[in-house]
């Protein structure tokens, strides 16, 4: 959608190919010309401009993030092994550090701005996606935006937020795998944020 709406984003696919697992996709300047509405139906809503200030470089002061989800639509393994949580966490990590190197006098860290990462044609778990996004965000300093487009599944994502407040990203990881050993095991009809909530 974001490429849909802001085209010069395109270019960038000719410059890159597969991203490894230890990296992300920075795409800084793009303009947005459409504005959109839905999300499975996306449609265009006619012209849009945004009025973002530029850079000393003359550059719009506007990054867009590319990191890929890995997809579970085909996949036999569940995504509550260790192994694909940890990558997910690595590459949102790496993502959500941004161009901060490559901006070492800027003052704040931007927002990030996410969503149902993986979770539409990918298959993904969205509250694990939730969580795995906040602990990235959390370690890599930012704040994030989460973007639900209303799916009832994360309405109750501040039940989390406000039960591991002041506590370590380690603490939140330890109840997250401890929810996702029991997702992986079946023979439960709660979700993650029930088991981590102890509902």
């Amino acid at each position: 959608i974001i490429f849909a709406v802001s085209p010069e984003c395109f270019v960038g696919v000719l410059f890159n190919e597969c991203m490894r697992e230890d990296e992300g996709i920075l795409i800084q300047g793009a303009e947005t010309y459409s504005s959109h509405t839905g999300y499975r139906d996306f449609k265009f809503a006619g012209p849009k401009f945004h009025n973002i200030p530029v850079t000393a470089d003359k550059v719009l002061n506007r990054e867009i993030l590319a990191i890929d989800a890995t997809s579970f639509r085909d996949s036999k393994s569940p995504e509550y092994m260790l192994q694909g949580i940890q990558r997910e966490l690595n590459k949102a990590y790496v993502g959500f550090l941004g161009a901060d190197d490559l901006n070492p006098g800027r003052m704040k860290k931007k927002q990030i701005a996410t969503g149902r990462w993986g979770c539409g044609v990918f298959k993904a778990n969205v509250q694990l996606k939730f969580i795995i996004q906040w602990v990235a965000c959390s370690r890599a300093e930012r704040e994030m935006i989460f973007c639900s487009f209303g799916d009832k599944k994360v309405k109750d994502y501040w039940k989390i937020l406000n039960k591991y407040k002041g506590m370590t990203v380690g603490a939140v990881v330890k109840d997250m795998l401890s929810g996702c050993e029991v997702l992986k095991n079946g023979g439960t009809k709660k979700d993650l944020f029930s088991l981590m909530l102890g509902n």
